[in-house]
């Protein structure tokens, strides 16, 4: 199906809302519109989608794989962060899933690398 058929069937069977409720986006909307601004507002509003272009569900693994991915495509603390997070989540949580996360991890990371620059690929001429 088309791009916004998946995303649409994504949200539904995750029982994911696009309001954002809880979150405090207002840093995003209070930041002076630059170059850097505009991405980050991007990938927030585009994270599912990009869940579904990489073919990913919603477990703890999965956004360590997309964070993973942005990693290699960010090259940023924030990210970086995230990553190690996810690394030690797994660790504390389920250490006899260490080797898995670090494989997931370095080969999203790749992937991420090989990959169109998420941000900047127009999904709007996909739906």
């Amino acid at each position: 199906g088309s791009l916004g058929r998946e995303l649409g069937l994504h949200l539904k069977k995750n029982n994911i809302k696009l309001d954002f409720a809880g979150l405090d986006t207002s840093a995003y909307y209070k930041a002076e519109m630059n170059e850097i601004t505009f991405l980050g507002q991007r990938a927030l509003r585009n994270h599912d989608a990009y869940h579904v272009l990489l073919n990913l569900g919603v477990s703890a693994m999965d956004e360590c794989a997309l964070a993973a991915v942005q990693l290699a495509q960010f090259a940023s603390p924030v990210y970086s962060t995230l990553v190690a997070s996810w690394i030690l989540h797994f660790i504390y949580v389920k250490p006899e899933g260490m080797r898995e996360v670090l494989d997931v991890t370095a080969r999203n990371y790749e992937l991420g690398k090989r990959l169109v620059f998420l941000p900047g690929f127009r999904l709007e001429d996909h739906w």
